[in-house]
């Protein structure tokens, strides 16, 4: 009896040891258990419920991407230096071309110290015109012009006294080249003895020397200094007498042939003439070249007589 008394008193001890006769500590216990299983719950469940729209977008965006194979364009690599140096680019290659060009000398002009002849001719009037030929740059040859004889087709009428044919007075250099031309249309020798030529309205006079004369339908080219003349043109016959201190005005004068009795027999003016006296003679020439009569039938006394900045060819 003693031992189930001791027995009994153990159990109980143990019980209350437990709580299972204590009432807090078993409201305290109940209380942890029940904490452990509601935190037990929560780890289970979701800490947040999704509508069944917001699930499906979430699961689009966590699907991964589809495995597309695009069709991407071609790069080629970079040329390396080396490929770069072999394969010039189109700029580089026409600048080395240029610069090529810029170092080979120049060809040589196939026309160098050639000097080309004029032609010249006569025309059925008896009149003599010419045309300037030039040299060509590609085979350094001279071109042959044929003069026209445009104006001087036939000898419709004869004029019975002397012309002046052509007047080169605007020159390069100076005066002293200066030179007048005198044709003969008639059929006789005209002796010009006593004869003047006046610039500038009688204000400067020259007289043809004794013994000069002129044949039928020929030229007499009247020079300032025969040297120079010379030098410009060659030509066999002139006469160099005229060496008085008249000058042939470049920007404007006139000229008068008269016989030993002082008849005039021609007149020429160009540019207006000195101080602009003959205003309707609006003939005139640039330096090297002449003016010219068109035609040695025809003598009105007007510009219509003649032609500007024509090339200057003396007949001699």
């Amino acid at each position: 009896m003693k031992e189930y008394l001791i027995l009994i008193i153990g159990i109980v001890l143990l019980a209350y040891g437990l709580g299972f006769l204590n009432p807090t500590a078993y409201i305290i216990q109940k209380d942890a258990v029940s904490e452990n299983i509601q935190n037990a719950e929560q780890k289970e469940t979701p800490e947040e419920t999704l509508i069944p729209s917001e699930q499906e977008e979430q699961t689009e965006e966590a699907a991964p991407p589809e495995n597309k194979q695009e069709t991407q364009p071609q790069v080629n690599p970079p040329a390396t230096e080396t490929q770069q140096q072999q394969n010039p680019t189109e700029s580089e290659t026409q600048n080395t071309q240029n610069i090529q060009e810029q170092q080979q000398p120049p060809p040589p002009n196939p026309c160098d110290g050639i000097v080309c002849e004029n032609s010249v001719t006569t025309c059925p009037d008896g009149f003599q015109v010419s045309c300037t030929n030039s040299c060509n740059p590609n085979s350094g040859q001279c071109s042959s012009c044929t003069p026209s004889c445009e104006g001087h087709e036939a000898q419709q009428t004869q004029l019975d006294h002397l012309i002046f044919s052509q007047i080169y007075y605007y020159s390069p250099t100076n005066y002293s080249t200066e030179w007048i031309e005198l044709y003969n249309p008639t059929q006789n020798t005209i002796d010009l003895t006593g004869w003047t030529i006046n610039d500038n309205s009688d204000r400067n006079t020259w007289t043809f020397p004794e013994g000069v004369t002129i044949k039928e339908n020929s030229f007499l080219v009247i020079v300032r200094k025969a040297e120079e003349f010379k030098t410009l043109f060659s030509c066999p016959y002139y006469l160099d007498t005229w060496k008085n201190n008249s000058i042939l005005n470049n920007n404007g004068d006139q000229l008068a042939l008269k016989t030993s009795e002082g008849n005039e027999v021609d007149f020429v003016a160009w540019s207006g003439g000195y101080d602009n006296s003959y205003p309707d003679w609006i003939i005139s020439a640039t330096p090297e070249k002449t003016i010219k009569r068109a035609s040695s039938n025809k003598d009105t006394d007007s510009p219509e007589d003649w032609l500007s900045n024509q090339d200057a060819v003396p007949h001699c």
